[in-house]
């Protein structure tokens, strides 16, 4: 599979290599000798919904993005699909990598599992940039996402993807629901289903988090038409995403990328 990004000749390949658990895809761009930046995606999605970050970060750093268990082409053992369980899966992962520290970039469920990483193990996380994070605020609306797994169906997809952009970005639905329709395989509906319990449970678990608590710098980026996690009230460190829904990263690439580059160029 070859990504071509926004507005770029440059082509950006799929690699793979051998996690404890099987096969982990990941791209990668950038010198191997820049601080590394590490991409998370989030719930039912893949290496895709970085493709229009990848080369503007990559200018100045070696940018991961990995693909999570049970996600894309990576293998399908997600153990319990825990916080803990990802995180300690993640700190694998970049062990395999060769990366000993970076600045850690995670969407909703990956912004949590970014999260859990740095408080497990916050010696690997230089910085936390984190775009809708699930887990903070609260109201995670589901039920949507629940439908598209129980069904299976196109329709139950658009559903859910009319429901992952803001009311204004229509245009962006049609290729979310071809990413719905190819991540839901019957082989993986039920370790997707576990996911979205998961990520039910840890709904509001944070509530407006202390980011005093953590040794690393902290960002925080929301769309403020998000219809999946709403825009939490008296949230620090917070960048909105003016006319952006759950996905701000697909929906106002320029915007997110030129706001991570500039947390990361001062630190």
């Amino acid at each position: 599979m070859t990504l071509v990004a926004e507005k770029s000749s440059r082509k950006i390949s799929l690699s793979y290599t051998d996690g404890l658990q099987g096969r982990v895809s990941f791209l990668e761009m950038g010198r191997k000798d820049a601080p590394v930046v590490v991409l998370v995606h989030g719930f039912a999605a893949d290496l895709l919904t970085w493709q229009f970050c990848l080369v503007p970060m990559a200018a100045k750093y070696r940018v991961i993005a990995l693909e999570l268990p049970a996600h894309g082409k990576t293998h399908d053992a997600a153990g319990d699909c825990s916080l803990n369980y990802m995180a300690d899966w993640l700190n694998e992962t970049l062990g395999v990598l060769g990366v000993e520290a970076a600045h850690m970039v995670g969407h909703s469920m990956g912004g949590r599992i970014a999260l859990a990483l740095a408080e497990a193990n916050p010696e690997k996380v230089l910085s936390l940039s984190l775009i809708a994070p699930a887990g903070i605020g609260g109201d995670f609306r589901r039920e949507a996402f629940e439908r598209y797994l129980s069904e299976g169906s196109e329709a139950a997809a658009h559903a859910a993807a009319i429901q992952l952009v803001g009311p204004d970005n229509a245009s962006y639905v049609p290729v979310m629901t071809a990413s719905l329709i190819a991540a839901a395989t019957p082989e993986r509906r039920e370790t997707l289903l576990r996911f979205l319990r998961r990520i039910e449970a840890a709904s509001g678990d944070l509530g407006v988090y202390d980011w005093s608590q953590l040794p690393c710098p902290v960002t925080v980026l929301w769309g403020d038409q998000d219809r999946v996690i709403p825009l939490p009230d008296g949230l620090p460190n917070l960048c909105v995403i003016e006319g952006a829904g759950h996905v701000p990263h697909i929906e106002a690439s320029r915007r997110v990328t030129y706001h991570i580059l500039e947390f990361l160029n001062v630190l």
